[in-house]
């Protein structure tokens, strides 16, 4: 998981694909910085767990605006973990979410979306150049862009 300390604002619809390797170019075009903080290991690796709410307490404790997620499947127990953070913080949120990964912890796409719905997020996903509101989870997409 990635966090990031500043507003995605305008800059998203400009970026192109968002799994495209160069938005960290486009981003720095923009005159944006950020601030990489890794997650060392997942629970079931028996490593250490760092919550999406201590992350946010120690990077960011005024304001986290941005938070890109691919956690190979465990992406709703990140979003369940830090609801307190998603509802205080309303960071914009670009999340992986992969059918295969998520099913090997009994979760689905359906589910995230539920969840972040609850929460008063909404989807949106890459078409066409910018980037458009869906009602699901799109299957000719991985990654999707959830605002509040």
């Amino acid at each position: 998981m990635r966090a990031w300390r500043t507003d995605v604002g305008a800059a998203a619809q400009r970026w192109g694909r968002a799994g495209s390797r160069s938005w960290r170019r486009r981003w720095r075009a923009c005159g944006r910085s950020y601030r990489r903080v890794a997650v060392p290991s997942l629970p079931h690796r028996g490593g250490p767990v760092r919550t999406l709410e201590n992350l946010a307490q120690e990077i960011a404790p005024r304001r986290l605006a941005f938070v890109k997620a691919d956690t190979e499947g465990t992406e709703l127990a990140l979003l369940q973990g830090g609801s307190a953070t998603l509802r205080r913080q309303r960071p914009t949120l670009l999340l992986e979410l992969a059918r295969r990964h998520l099913a090997t912890y009994g979760a689905g796409q359906a589910d995230v979306l539920g969840h972040l719905r609850d929460l008063g997020y909404g989807a949106h996903c890459w078409r066409r150049g910018r980037w458009v509101p869906v009602t699901r989870v799109a299957d000719d997409r991985r990654n999707h862009l959830f605002t509040a």
